[in-house]
């Protein structure tokens, strides 16, 4: 695949992910998977507000929004 392609590829997951955290459609690993791949691609602020996001969507899941939180923490990422 070629590298334009695959980031395209990488933005259209991040892009969805944040599309369905927006709308509080997200499954169990979506908050996480989002705050991760947004550090991963250097967007530091972008991962802040996914996890805020993030812990608002599961505030009434304290076993999710803890793994959230925990993710969070293990990529540099202070609460």
């Amino acid at each position: 695949m070629l590298p334009a392609h695959r980031s395209a590829m990488i933005r259209a997951m991040v892009d969805g992910l944040t599309n369905r955290l927006e709308r509080s459609h997200v499954t169990r690993t979506d908050g996480s998977k989002l705050i991760r791949s947004r550090v991963v691609l250097g967007e530091s602020n972008l991962a802040k507000q996914a996890l805020a996001r993030g812990l608002e969507v599961f505030a009434d899941d304290g076993p999710e929004r803890d793994r959230i939180a925990a993710a969070a923490q293990q990529l540099g990422l202070g609460q």
